[in-house]
């Protein structure tokens, strides 16, 4: 009986452990699901720019050393495919911002059959989205109004990732 009982204790965590590793891969490891060693597209690149050619793409890795951006005219969008669907909750939008540029931007959430707007107001630098936990398949981030300086939109860096949630014990 008590051998009975060890497997299927054994057995119980070995579910916990594999339920968790899923949970873990859904969710990008925890780690940005928007880069170019992930398989993640910018699905709308015959209507945005690079500056920096190959290296401007707003999914590029390097965040220490400005290699260039994406950017998009007035009334278009970036959009930005992920490989497969993750559970995400937050996103991070990195706009270009030596000169204290203020950008008029829309941001949707896109989903297995439809978008959700997740933001609609001004961005300066480094703006971060939280949002409740689903699968994303891909973000549209829409130039509404250009920006303060002249009509086009500026992506230094995007990274989508699951942020755990703490709670404070009191």
């Amino acid at each position: 009986m008590l051998l009975y009982i060890n497997t299927l204790i054994s057995w119980q965590q070995d579910c916990f452990i594999k339920k968790a590793e899923i949970i873990s891969i859904i969710r990008g490891n925890y780690k940005s699901a928007l880069n170019v060693n992930t398989g993640s597209l910018i699905s709308s690149k015959n209507q945005n720019s690079f500056y920096g050619g190959r290296n401007g793409s707003c999914l590029q890795n390097e965040i220490y050393q400005f290699l260039g951006y994406t950017f998009s005219s007035l009334g278009y969008s970036i959009t930005l495919d992920l490989i497969h669907n993750f559970e995400l909750n937050t996103l991070k939008l990195w706009f270009r911002d030596e000169d204290y540029r203020v950008y008029s931007v829309k941001v949707f959430l896109i989903n297995q059959d439809h978008e959700i707007q997740i933001y609609d107001g001004t961005a300066y630098s480094i703006i971060t989205l939280t949002f409740p936990d689903q699968l994303v398949k891909g973000f549209r981030i829409l130039n509404v109004n250009g920006n303060t300086g002249n009509q086009w939109m500026h992506l230094i860096k995007v990274d989508a990732f699951y942020k755990l949630q703490t709670t404070q014990l009191q």
